[in-house]
């Protein structure tokens, strides 16, 4: 590794506690010392994912390749000791950036609060890249620093939710929802947070065009009731706001997955003379190619579930019971869950009825398992059941043929680098337009519609309205689970093939993906 005095560049990193923002992040910053090993990374972050992430990178080089001490090129740093989450870590965060990133700027040693290991000072931050939830965390730096260190937005979903999230209206976003809720609040006398939330979830039956996406009805994009732990009204508007002060984005998608909207968010940034760097697909190496996954990465991916020798004991089982392509893998990250906790089970009991394997993941505190089915499952010898599975493992196995999924970016680009369709079931977020984009367009999905509930059963766009019966919902996923296995499914599986082929592409060399990341570092580069 380098010493100090030879790095070219610094890239301060920061996001928010969830896996699918921090998954692709560690991959960028392997790929950033993969070709540059004259920068230094300092990677900010909170939670209990310090060794995770640290295994997650050292995913990537040699044994003994990768340092991560105090001289070390990436540095992991954790900021604050306290266990958070998701929706707990903001306010701690906001508390203990200000002295790390005085440090930082000042070319002052950092301590990391968990492992208490002081890292050496080093240059200044030539760059930092920021999750876009994180508006206050800019407005901090840019009270600090003001425009000296550039600031990039890290955007962890795809560009067609990115524009209906931050951009324009011209753009298919929402524009400037927090002056218009303040404008109808004052006029009004509502409350403003009731005003937005009828900004943010619409019912009114208008349709909305975002480049790159079938047209869809204003409350398609909600379809399921929605729930108080998942109200994002606030980091939607703060994500608008950070997306008007930033010096530009780096995006974990392809042209090959959505060059339209990739186009559109292109054309938006570049009225204000800033950049987006396309830097997908970020995937661990072999993940996706023809020799698989290493030894040794698959072994990480066993010790990452308390349970993990088993899953492969089981998919081994099934590819010689069942054949190639046989199991389904079925998982809603590790958040989310179903409103209605029948319907997964609902799905279960269609898969024992047609002796179709899988694994279903239930990490959500909202599962519930319903007396007996932890047995029936067992004795059925085709199921497994499990609160953490070890992801990548499961797709990598030639036994997987498809995997049932609420639709969230990491999960569907970790699929389609294997080359496995999908069946969509997505309840909030980004996840309604990532699974018509790959339904509707890509061909690579079946969606559930019957599983929809609240505003989700009202008429869609592209025909059709669900019912809202468990008995539809039933007689749904028989129908998609034996079209699966057809000339549909087969349709659908080539499809998604040809995207992971050309995903293979994507890093090598004269690779968009490639391409894109060295810009970026050429754009950033400073000799100050």
């Amino acid at each position: 590794m380098e010493s100090q005095a030879t790095f070219s560049r610094h890239l301060l990193l920061l996001t928010v506690p969830a896996w699918g923002h921090l998954r692709p992040l560690c991959a960028f910053s392997s790929k950033v010392i993969q070709e540059r090993s004259d920068v230094a990374i300092t990677f900010l972050m909170v939670g209990d994912y310090r060794e995770q992430i640290q295994r997650e990178i050292s995913r990537y080089f040699s044994s003994g390749e990768v340092d991560f001490g105090p001289k070390a090129n990436i540095r992991i740093v954790k900021i604050c000791d306290q266990k958070l989450d998701f929706t707990s870590f903001f306010p701690l965060m906001l508390q203990a950036f200000p002295g790390y990133y005085d440090n930082l700027v000042n070319s002052k040693p950092v301590q990391c609060v968990e492992t208490k290991m002081t890292f050496d000072p080093i240059r200044k931050p030539t760059s930092i890249i920021l999750d876009f939830f994180l508006l206050q965390i800019l407005q901090k730096i840019r009270a600090a620093t003001g425009k000296s260190i550039p600031v990039y937005g890290w955007d962890s979903s795809y560009a067609s939710t990115s524009l209906r999230i931050m951009a324009p209206e011209e753009f298919g976003g929402f524009g400037d929802t927090e002056s218009q809720a303040r404008g109808q609040a004052e006029m009004t006398g509502r409350k403003f947070e009731d005003v937005l939330n009828e900004l943010y979830h619409p019912t009114i039956g208008k349709v909305v065009n975002v480049p790159g996406l079938p047209p869809m009805y204003d409350y398609e994009w909600h379809p399921q009731e929605p729930t108080p732990e998942h109200d994002q009204n606030n980091l939607f508007t703060t994500a608008y706001t950070f997306a008007q002060d930033c010096d530009g984005f780096l995006c974990v998608s392809s042209a090959t997955y959505e060059a339209e909207s990739l186009g559109a968010m292109r054309r938006w940034l570049g009225k204000t003379n800033r950049s987006l760097y396309a830097i997908g697909p970020l995937v661990p190496p072999g993940f996706g190619q023809a020799e698989g996954m290493s030894s040794a990465a698959k072994q990480m991916d066993i010790d990452s579930s308390k349970n993990g020798t088993e899953f492969q004991t089981f998919l081994d089982k099934t590819l010689k019971s069942h054949g190639k392509h046989s199991l389904i893998y079925v998982s809603f990250g590790s958040i989310w869950w179903p409103n209605r906790n029948e319907y997964p089970w609902a799905l279960v009991d269609v898969l024992l009825e047609l002796s179709f394997p899988f694994i279903l993941s239930h990490a959500s505190p909202k599962a519930v398992i319903p007396p007996g089915y932890v047995e029936k499952i067992k004795e059925s010898e085709i199921g497994f059941l499990s609160t953490w599975t070890p992801q990548q493992l499961i797709l990598n196995h030639p036994v997987t043929g498809w995997i049932l999924t609420h639709c969230g970016q990491n999960t569907i680009t970790e699929a389609l680098a294997q080359g496995i369709p999908m069946i969509g079931w997505p309840l909030d977020a980004d996840q309604p337009a990532n699974a018509a984009h790959i339904t509707l367009n890509l061909d690579i999905a079946f969606e559930m519609i019957e599983v929809r509930t609240g505003p989700g059963l009202k008429p869609l766009h592209r025909g059709g309205r669900p019912t809202g019966t468990i008995e539809a919902v039933t007689s749904e996923v028989r129908s998609v689970l034996q079209r699966a296995r057809g000339p549909e499914g087969d349709r659908k599986r080539r499809n998604a093939e040809s995207i992971r082929d050309k995903w293979r592409k994507e890093w090598e060399e004269g690779g968009d993906a490639r391409m894109n990341l060295r810009k970026f570092l050429t754009d950033n580069y400073s000799a100050n």
